[in-house]
């Protein structure tokens, strides 16, 4: 009867030591989880940021690309104009000479 009951006591003492390592495993495995999801969350929110940083930096490639031919345009359309100015401005000079000379004469 006596080891029947100390082997009981053994079983039951083992049977306790188990469902604390269980336990413990539990909370161990549930943390690793809770890490897990948050690095994944953060992956997840660094795709989505990466993404939009590569859209930001094609439109802004785009822009960019858009003002240098805009502002090729501009500095050609601005020499065409300057040119311009120029030939009227000798235009305005050679009458000028011109009118200088009949008031010589």
């Amino acid at each position: 009867m006596w080891s029947a009951s100390t082997g009981l006591r053994q079983v039951r003492s083992l049977t306790k030591l188990l469902s604390n390592e269980r336990k413990g495993w539990r909370e161990a495995y549930a943390r690793e989880n809770e890490k897990l999801f948050r690095v994944h969350q953060e992956l997840k929110n660094l795709k989505a940021a990466n993404a939009s940083l590569v859209k930001e930096k094609a439109a802004t490639e785009a822009a960019a690309k858009e003002a240098e031919t805009r502002g090729v345009t501009a500095l050609k359309e601005a020499e065409v104009r300057a040119a311009k100015a120029l030939e009227d401005a000798d235009a305005d000079s050679t009458n000028l000479n011109k009118a200088v000379e009949e008031l010589k004469e």
